[in-house]
């Protein structure tokens, strides 16, 4: 169940059921309901965020959770052997103005990503972060090394 809204959702999908490894809930949760009741894996189960508010206008997003598991035990696997490897790369917002503080852990005091948005452009080209950014950019070409102009990895 999510009170929020359903912003940030709209893109999940079989095609990235992690949404580069920010959601993971579905198949993890569904992974724990079976080792809670000792049965196996059901090629139909099917996992979803219910947006249980008119922020969210009631809908429903998911999938069935059978035909994401791979790709979402990729996506741990990736982050877990990103931090067995003592990779933490902060993956700021990029800097745009705005009125308000969007995270205030993001940005403690309030001035900001600038300055940390160009630290991790200036990290990008380090080839030990190419699985962590294969995870969160699924849409990048393969080049490690290469970005937008608009400072957006590729």
């Amino acid at each position: 169940y999510k009170t929020g809204s359903a912003r940030g959702y709209e893109k999940l999908d079989l095609d990235d059921p992690a949404l580069g490894g920010k959601r993971l809930q579905l198949v993890l949760y569904g992974l724990a309901a079976r080792g809670l009741r000792e049965s196996s894996w059901a090629a139909d189960d099917y996992g979803a965020y219910w947006f249980v508010s008119s922020k969210g206008a009631f809908r429903e997003v998911g999938y069935p959770t059978d035909d994401a598991r791979r790709q979402v035990l990729d996506a741990v696997n990736a982050i877990v052997d990103g931090i067995g490897d003592g990779l933490f790369p902060m993956r700021p917002a990029e800097p745009v103005w705005r009125p308000w503080v969007a995270c205030h852990y993001c940005e403690p005091d309030a001035l900001g990503t600038r300055d940390q948005w160009r630290d991790f452009l200036r990290k990008l080209g380090d080839r030990s972060l190419a699985p962590y950014l294969d995870l969160v950019y699924a849409d990048r070409d393969g080049s490690h090394d290469r970005q937008r102009t608009e400072g957006v990895p590729r």
